[in-house]
C-alpha cells in the first residue's frame, strides 16, 4: 500500500471555524462564505461513519439524517463566525426570485466601488 493511503478507514472531516484565530473588520473582509465543499465533505463523512457503525442499518432516513445534523454544525459555525448568527430578525423583506431579477436587471443589485 501506498504511504499516502491510511491503513484504517478515515471520514472526511472539515476543519471548524477557531474564534481566537484574528478577525479584520475592514472593507475587503468576506461577506459570504462558500461553504460548498466542506458541506458535501460533512454530509459525507457523517453516511461513512454511520454505516461503519452501523453496519445493518443501512436505512437512508438513518444517515440522511446524521448528514444534516453534520452540514448543520458546519453552517451553525460558519454564521457564528463570519457574525452573522441571530441576524434573523434584521430582514425586513424577502424577495421573490422573479423580483430579484428585476433588480438585477435594473443594476440596482450592481458592486458598488469607492
Amino acid at each position: 500500500m501506498p504511504a499516502a493511503c491510511p491503513s484504517k478507514a478515515s471520514w472526511a472531516v472539515s476543519v471548524p471555524w477557531n474564534p481566537a484565530w484574528p478577525v479584520r473588520k475592514t472593507a475587503t473582509a468576506p461577506k459570504a462564505s462558500n461553504i460548498d465543499t466542506d458541506l458535501r465533505m460533512a454530509s459525507t463523512g457523517a453516511i461513512r461513519k454511520h454505516l461503519a457503525e452501523n453496519k445493518s442499518n443501512f436505512d437512508p432516513r438513518k444517515f440522511l439524517k446524521e448528514a444534516t445534523r453534520g452540514m448543520s454544525d458546519i453552517c451553525r459555525n460558519r454564521y457564528e463566525a463570519f457574525g452573522a448568527a441571530g441576524q434573523a430578525s434584521k430582514i425586513r423583506k424577502v424577495f421573490s426570485l422573479e423580483d430579484m431579477q428585476k433588480r438585477y436587471d435594473k443594476g440596482e443589485l450592481d458592486p458598488k466601488v469607492n
